[in-house]
């Protein structure tokens, strides 16, 4: 009886001691489980900020270039307004040689004719 006692007991050691075995198993399976989510979270973490990244890059890009159009059409526009306004000095400075040739003409003309009027008189 006694022999039978402590060959029970043996085996309830040994079922337990399986038990126990199979539920480290277990539990060793269901942390390499979550491991292995978390590492799949953490990759699709990485993958979105990195989209993030680029995603801020090419609208730093698109913003950058937007700035160096507008500063092209700036620039133009002042070529042009410069250039506008030499064109109307060189216009103008034409109209004053016009007007300074036309007066020394009609100055001549009236010397002459005050000459000539001189001359008829005497």
């Amino acid at each position: 009886d006694l022999e039978a006692s402590s060959i029970k007991t043996e085996v309830l050691a040994s079922a337990r001691r399986s038990a126990e075995v199979e539920a480290n198993k277990e539990k060793e399976e269901m942390l390499a489980a979550r491991r292995s989510a978390v590492e799949v979270e953490v990759q699709m973490m990485k993958e979105s900020e990195m989209s993030s990244a680029r995603m801020l890059a090419q609208q730093q890009a698109a913003a950058e270039k937007e700035k160096l159009m507008e500063d092209s059409r700036r620039a133009a526009m002042q070529e042009g307004k410069a250039a506008r306004d030499q064109a109307l000095r060189e216009m103008q400075e034409e109209t004053d040689r016009m007007l300074e040739a036309e007066r020394d003409a009609l100055q001549q003309q009236k010397k002459k004719l005050q000459e000539a009027g001189a001359s008829e008189l005497s």
